[in-house]
Formats: C-alpha cells, sequence, structure tokens
C-alpha cells in the first residue's frame, strides 16, 4: 500500500483522529501509496504519522502546498508526524506526505483526504441561492464575448507535475544587474491554455536571495509579457526552500511594474507561450519539482475547484471561457488581440462571391479593351 523500494519492511503508518482514537496500518513493501478518506470532528486534533521510511527529507503537503500554521511537524531521521489542532472546515482536504529523493524528486508515501464532519451539510445550508446567477460583466472574462457567467461545476482539482531537470535554462532577459541568474523555460505540459489554473498556485523551488530584483516567474502570451515578484518578507515554507505563487492577476505586474487586471492576466492564461521560473535550486535535499494546480473533470482525490468560470458563450465559441471556436468555425485577428470565430462556410461563400466578382470586373474590363 505504500510506494516503492525505499521502505523498510514491515512499514507501520499510525494514523490518530481525535484525541483517543487511533487506527494502526500495517504493509510490507509495495508499489502503491496508501490512500485513506477519514472524517474528523472540527475542534479535534489530526495526527499522521509515518515511520520506517529511508529517505534524505521527509515533507508534508496539504492540497498540495504548505500545510496550515496551526500544524507542526516533528522529524526525526526515518519517521515524521504531523500534528494539526483545533481543526475547522477551512481544513478539510488532501493531506501528502512525499518523501525526497537525493536526486531531488519526490516520492508519495502517504494520502490521506480528511472530512471535516458536518462541514458540507452546513456549506450547502449556508450557499446563497444566487451564488449561481449569471454575474455582472465585471466579473466575468469570457474572452470578451459575454457578459454572462457562472461558477464551473462538477470541475475537482489536479496537480500539473513537472521538474527543472525537464527544463531547459535560459539566460535572463529581465535581470537589472550583470549577474547571470538561472532561468528555466518550462516544457510544453505548462503551456497552452492555462484558464484551468486561475486561482490555484504554482510551487517551485526557491531561489536565495540573489537577484532579488529580477523577476521570480515570467508569463509570455497574446503579446504580452507578465512578472511576480516573490514577496521576500512573507514566509517561504516550513520545509525545504519553495515558494508558493498565485495564479490570480492581484501580485503580478507588467514589465513597467503597473499592475496587471483580470482581464489581462487571464487573456495571457489563455494562450501562454512562454513559461520562465528563476531558481539555483540544484537537487540534493531540495525538491526539485515544479507544482501548477488545474482543474479536471475527473476526481483526483484533491477536492474542489470553484475559481473556473462557465460562460454562456454565443455561436461559435467554445470552452468554459469562450476561448476557442466551435467546429466548423475558424478564428480571424482583424479584431482584437482574441480575434472573433466565425463560420468558415459563410466565410468560404463570402470569398468565392469575391472571387466571382472579380472575374466578372475582369471580363468586362477586357472587353472594353476590345
Amino acid at each position: 500500500m505504500f510506494v516503492g523500494a525505499r521502505f523498510l519492511k514491515n512499514f507501520v503508518l499510525v494514523l490518530f483522529l481525535g484525541y483517543s482514537f487511533a487506527l494502526e496500518l500495517q504493509s510490507a513493501e509495495t508499489t502503491s501509496p496508501l490512500h485513506i478518506t477519514t472524517f474528523v470532528t472540527p475542534g479535534k486534533r489530526l495526527k499522521l504519522h509515518v515511520g520506517n521510511v529511508d529517505y534524505p527529507t521527509i515533507r508534508w503537503k496539504f492540497n498540495g502546498t504548505f500545510v496550515s500554521k496551526k500544524c507542526e511537524v516533528q522529524s526525526s531521521p526515518k519517521s515524521s508526524t504531523l500534528i494539526c489542532t483545533d481543526m475547522d472546515c477551512s481544513n478539510e482536504g488532501f493531506y501528502e506526505c512525499q518523501g525526497i529523493t537525493q536526486e531531488g524528486h519526490s516520492e508519495a508515501l502517504l494520502a490521506v483526504y480528511v472530512k471535516m464532519v458536518e462541514c458540507e451539510k452546513s456549506a450547502k445550508q449556508e450557499a446563497e441561492p444566487a451564488e449561481r446567477v449569471m454575474r455582472i460583466r465585471e466579473q466575468c472574462f469570457c474572452s470578451g464575448i459575454t457578459d454572462k457567467c457562472e461558477m464551473a461545476d462538477n470541475l475537482f482539482r489536479r496537480k500539473i507535475v513537472t521538474s527543472l531537470l525537464d527544463s531547459n535554462v535560459v539566460p535572463s532577459k529581465w535581470s537589472n544587474d550583470k549577474k547571470s541568474l538561472k532561468y528555466y523555460s518550462l516544457p510544453v505540459q505548462m503551456k497552452g491554455n492555462l484558464l484551468m489554473s486561475y486561482g490555484g498556485f504554482l510551487d517551485i523551488p526557491a531561489t536565495d536571495h540573489e537577484g532579488v530584483d529580477n523577476p521570480d516567474v515570467v508569463l509570455q502570451g497574446s503579446e504580452q509579457t507578465l512578472v511576480y515578484y516573490h514577496n521576500r518578507d512573507s514566509e517561504i515554507s516550513g520545509e525545504l526552500n519553495r515558494k508558493r505563487i498565485p495564479m490570480t492577476e492581484q501580485e503580478w505586474r507588467h514589465l513597467d511594474g503597473s499592475h496587471v487586471s483580470r482581464n489581462t492576466f487571464m487573456t495571457v492564461l489563455s494562450r501562454v507561450k512562454e513559461f520562465y521560473v528563476k531558481s539555483n535550486a540544484t537537487g540534493g535535499l531540495e525538491s526539485l519539482d515544479i507544482v501548477l494546480d488545474s482543474a479536471d473533470y475527473k476526481d483526483h482525490g484533491l477536492g474542489k475547484v470553484t475559481t473556473v468560470e462557465k460562460c454562456a458563450c454565443h455561436v461559435g465559441y467554445d470552452g468554459l471561457s469562450c476561448e476557442k471556436c466551435s467546429k466548423k468555425f475558424i478564428r480571424r485577428h482583424a479584431i482584437g488581440l482574441q480575434g472573433v470565430c466565425v463560420s468558415f462556410k459563410e466565410t468560404w461563400d463570402k470569398y468565392k462571391r469575391i472571387i466571382a466578382m472579380q472575374k466578372n470586373n475582369d471580363l468586362y474590363n477586357n472587353r472594353l479593351r476590345v
């Protein structure tokens, strides 16, 4: 029930719920992580323990990012314990224990989906009937096609994971000093249409305090460049040198330092051409994984996504944000950055009429010459 060859035999997992109840599971060496769904009463304590493991570093994650500040991690050379006190509804979600190899790769050791008792019921009771009513234009991106949207339902969180080892190093184009800084160009799975990542986070290896005047992340798309500077005064991580970058417009900037609007940020996300991160991580005890939140219709056990819009698209447009053209429609870029979707048949018929008119004009002109 647990990952790989690095486990010692007679692996023991102890899962503590509340203050007195404990569940103990024992397993021999195997190749899959243990997945558990459990329930915790608000106000109680959650305690997860992984023992008899052989990794240089062990870290804990909550919904793919850092655990709450109310949680404490107690580690020894071959074990780690996560203790979260006074659990409440905000602590419901996916808890994961990862082992970091010498090469910097992360391997899942334990996956526990914690459901808070009575929270789901109370959330439904408190939900406003108007939550899913069509919202005003300022709240809708919809690629500029419509001003009517609602929250997309039945979407679940998923993680796009890659490694700095799979990325190409490029020279800095945004450096304000003479020192050469490493920027990594992320692979194709983190480019293209990333609208599903809006509202999530990008988790990357941190950089030491060098090149602090240079952006940590650079996004390019739709003929625009957006940059993100990490707040050096904020907490980096309770683990090993990691940074969590919000995938919303609030903290992103244009190259001139001006603020980025929601419309601009989502326009770039809809067509990401280049995605760069700055890092001098070299592996060893550091995880070189880069993790980007996204959404999927398949439930991966990471919880639901409530930050993706669903637009009432006009005929010819497709996608949750009307970012694509429907079948039998093509995009013309004569109008705006996004362009417009037009019927292929109507466009072809129009061109045929123009060609026919041109031929008739040529015949008429030839007759006049004769």
